[in-house]
């Protein structure tokens, strides 16, 4: 069907986030440089990227091993699900952003119904406004 070659997208449609991140730092420097420009708004190095999958890759395992994502902060003293979202919003696509921004209110009103009393003692949730 492709004369003997695969289209990327085939290649990688099914992979996990992991993976797809140890895929991009295989690759040589001007093709991440060339993917980075097509799937981030303003131009973003190499570093800063490996900062932005770090965050994510915290924050991901965090919910994977059922880990509060609420009051956990980075090393610059910033909620996590704030960086992860201003890294959300940084891409050209802002589908990621949305959900996450919407997820967040319904996981943040569900926590509220059953714990009322936590709302003085959560961190001030700009992600919601």
């Amino acid at each position: 069907m492709y004369s003997n070659e695969i289209t990327t997208w085939v290649l990688i449609k099914e992979m996990l986030f992991g993976v797809a991140c140890n895929f991009f730092f295989l690759l040589h420097h001007k093709q991440q440089a060339i993917i980075l420009k097509r799937v981030f708004k303003n131009d973003l190095s190499l570093a800063d990227f490996e900062k932005v999958i770090e965050s994510m890759r915290y924050f991901r395992n965090r919910a994977a091993h059922n880990y509060s994502l609420l009051i956990i902060k980075n090393s610059d003293d910033e909620f996590l699900y704030d960086t992860v979202y201003k890294s959300l919003l940084r891409l050209k696509n802002q589908e990621p952003a949305r959900r996450m921004k919407s997820n967040f209110k319904d996981i943040i009103n569900k926590y509220l119904e059953e714990y009322p009393k936590e709302k003085n003692y959560l961190p001030s949730l700009d992600l919601l406004n």
